[in-house]
């Protein structure tokens, strides 16, 4: 997307792509979706004006629904996409997961998240994605492959209201 102007009210996902997303302009306003902004493959934002109101519910302890700006999990049952932010406007309200990927990188930009769970999850959606792990010895996910989940922030501007972890980069 280059740019325009969107507003989009969805009872399911708001822009959603089976395969991946750049952004690099517009305005958006996305109401009432399960998933703002969601795509299978890697989701890139490089400007914009962005207001996303997702309608966040909790079920249970560890799940739930209402997500900004998400990688959903392929036929594996795992994410496999990232999240690269390097510039816009980015105000998530009333969500359950604010921003979700296996890696996100946050270059530049500023964000403001209000969630019901964590506001960065660095995750690939693996039950044990983050299983294991403690200083000095990598992540282990039951195949025995080291975890490659990483949450990187080197610019911009970040504020975060969660009622989860603020920042989640184990699984």
């Amino acid at each position: 997307i280059m740019g325009g102007e969107f507003s989009i009210k969805s009872s399911d996902d708001g822009i959603s792509s089976g395969a991946h997303i750049v952004i690099k302009d517009g305005k958006f306003s996305i109401q009432k979706s399960d998933k703002c902004i969601t795509a299978i493959g890697n989701i890139s934002i490089e400007g914009g004006e962005f207001t996303l109101s997702p309608t966040a519910i909790k079920s249970g302890t560890e799940s739930g629904s209402g997500h900004g700006i998400t990688v959903k999990k392929a036929s594996s049952g795992k994410r496999i996409g990232n999240v690269a932010i390097s510039g816009g406007s980015i105000n998530i309200t009333n969500c359950y997961e604010g921003i979700q990927g296996v890696n996100i990188d946050i270059s530049g930009g500023t964000i403001i998240i209000s969630s019901l769970d964590d506001a960065l999850n660095a995750s690939s959606g693996s039950s044990a994605s983050g299983f294991g792990g403690r200083p000095g010895f990598p992540a282990q996910n039951p195949d025995g492959q080291s975890g490659v989940n990483g949450l990187s922030i080197s610019g911009g501007f970040l504020m975060a209201a969660a009622q989860g972890d603020g920042l989640d980069s184990n699984g």
